[in-house]
């Protein structure tokens, strides 16, 4: 009969593995979502921010 035990160490060392894999994955969706979204984020908050002043302006100018 095959002995079925799983010592705990080997459990932590598999978690950490996981744990260091899921990890390097998140890092490639932060770099690869930056490069794909960050200059048209960039430009759109840019552009935003720029139509919120101007708002704020006309509504200081006509009070």
């Amino acid at each position: 009969m095959p002995c079925t035990h799983v010592s705990s160490l080997a459990l932590t060392t598999a978690e950490a593995r996981r744990k260091k894999n899921e990890e390097r994955w998140d890092k490639i969706g932060v770099v690869s979502g930056k490069a794909i979204f960050g200059p048209p984020l960039e430009e759109y908050w840019k552009k935003k921010l720029q139509e919120e002043a101007a708002a704020k302006e006309n509504d200081a100018s006509s009070t």
